[in-house]
């Protein structure tokens, strides 16, 4: 969830490089009401697995955010080949491998043995809340 906060944030203070970089190609020209549209998309849609693993101890966000933390590690090669030939105004490298950290470590974390505890007691039914 912080590494979604920090990617909006960054996105919401950095709008000109983000609209330059979301349509790249296309010719199309994004005004700051729609790259501000596009970036809360974004962290809607990030925030949605996690809201599954919160309230709902959702065993499939659980193996959805593993499957999606294993594709930014095989991807994590490419990203510092990115940020090796950036100029640093693009990427912010602290920052971006900061979320990147953060991410495989929140996805980690959904295995720990007190998380595997959890996700059991949250998905059976509790006889002592019914007395």
């Amino acid at each position: 969830m912080l590494q979604a906060l920090l990617a909006f944030v960054w996105e919401i203070s950095h709008r000109e490089e983000v609209a330059i970089s979301v349509l790249a190609g296309s010719g199309v020209a994004l005004t700051d009401d729609w790259v501000i549209v596009i970036t809360s998309a974004r962290l809607s849609i990030a925030l949605i697995p996690v809201l599954l693993v919160w309230f709902l101890a959702s065993r499939f966000a659980r193996w959805m955010v593993t499957v999606l933390a294993i594709g930014r590690l095989i991807n994590m090669p490419a990203i510092v080949g990115l940020l090796l030939q950036s100029d640093g105004a693009t990427f912010y490298p602290v920052t971006f491998l900061g979320a990147q950290a953060l991410a495989l470590f929140a996805a980690g974390m959904l295995f720990t043995p007190q998380a595997r505890n959890w996700f059991d007691w949250k998905g059976r039914p509790h006889a002592e809340h019914f007395d």
